[in-house]
């Protein structure tokens, strides 16, 4: 499955929290992070967390991503703040055990995605729900290629990977 939009509608926002789902039901995620670091995405993960459990009329407690990540406002926050965002820390924990991160650059290429899987499944046992974030970037196959012929041959070898495995790929798109 391909997800696609224009920059910052919040594709990736969407899938983490479709993988977030799918790892509180016990599904394991392997999620290829072409772009964001692992830190700032499990930030965004927590933050999310933070506003779930916050009941407070103005959600009060709640922390964004930079919130959960930037040292410095950790000292500004009150106690009951500090231990909302401990409670939002232990909530991702509980079902953080099921998100596989792998990240990535310019350089990731098909071989390294196949391979990742190809090594969960030999190690977990488990079929992974597989997440690239994002299209785009991973490698192309052929340099002397157009960029439709490289994303054109990306996208076969995925639904190949997906066929041979018995695989759900969920690949980000920018357009």
């Amino acid at each position: 499955y391909v997800i696609g939009a224009v920059s910052s509608l919040g594709k990736t926002a969407f899938c983490m929290q479709i993988a977030d789902q799918l790892a509180m039901q016990g599904r394991d995620v392997l999620i290829f992070s072409l772009e964001m670091m692992t830190w700032e995405l499990m930030a965004r993960s927590i933050s999310r967390e933070s506003f779930r459990l916050d009941t407070t009329s103005r959600r009060r407690f709640a922390k964004t991503a930079r919130g959960v990540l930037d040292g410095k406002r950790w000292e500004q926050y009150s106690a009951q703040e500090t231990a909302h965002l401990e409670h939002a820390q232990t909530a991702y924990a509980s079902y953080a055990g099921h998100l596989f991160f792998r990240e990535g650059d310019h350089e990731t290429g098909l071989s390294f995605i196949q391979t990742e899987v190809a090594r969960h499944i030999a190690e977990t046992g488990q079929k992974p729900v597989v997440l690239i974030d994002y299209l785009q970037i991973i490698a192309p196959v052929d340099v002397h290629f157009t960029d439709k012929q490289n994303l054109d041959r990306i996208v076969c070898a995925l639904k190949k990977l997906s066929r041979q495995h018995g695989l759900t790929i969920l690949a980000i798109s920018s357009f």
